[in-house]
């Protein structure tokens, strides 16, 4: 059972880096991929599962909430780092 899930994650590992050597990303580019695009993913399906939640469970006016309090926060985070960014490298 070990050399068998050993075989598994040694054919998983040479994909990995097959993939890799043949798409050409170096170092950050995978992990902007990694944390940044999948990061993305996961963040706005757990958003919408709560929201989802919320819903089905009749809280409308909560939901609701949520909703426009999580984009409104995002919004002025966006502007905030922004900002910040922009006194930094000034």
């Amino acid at each position: 059972m070990v050399r068998k899930e050993r075989g598994i994650h040694e054919r998983r590992h040479c994909r990995r880096r097959l993939v890799q050597q043949r798409a050409g990303l170096g170092p950050e580019w995978r992990a902007f991929i990694a944390t940044g695009l999948l990061g993305g993913f996961t963040t706005f399906s757990a958003f919408t599962l709560d929201f989802a939640q919320l819903m089905g469970q009749g809280y409308v006016a909560r939901a609701a909430l949520y909703f426009g309090a999580t984009l409104l926060l995002a919004v002025l985070g966006f502007y905030l780092g922004a900002g910040m960014t922009k006194l930094v490298l000034s």
